[in-house]
């Protein structure tokens, strides 16, 4: 299961995402404000085996956020794969 992950408006949020998948994939922060580059893009993949670190501050109000995977084009269903998986969480 992925954890919950605990966020505050105004708090500074750096976040270690490692890919033990046999496949790339990516992190979505559904709902919450980040630049692009942290928001789980297709050209921002993360390779099988590797760890890529995002930064965003916080500037949302209170709510139930959730972060899945944006996998590149869904080849195969790989975006209902990945959350089986346990990429998908709330935040």
């Amino acid at each position: 299961m992925a954890p919950l992950i605990r966020l505050r408006r105004s708090q500074r949020v750096r976040v270690h995402i490692e890919n033990h998948l046999p496949e790339t994939t990516t992190v979505h922060w559904h709902g919450l404000h980040v630049p692009p580059e942290v928001d789980g893009q297709p050209r921002f993949s993360i390779q099988p085996g590797a760890t890529k670190s995002v930064g965003f501050l916080v500037d949302d109000r209170a709510g139930l956020y959730w972060y899945h995977p944006h996998p590149q084009g869904d080849e195969g269903g790989r975006v209902g794969f990945q959350p089986y998986a346990g990429l998908a969480g709330s935040a």
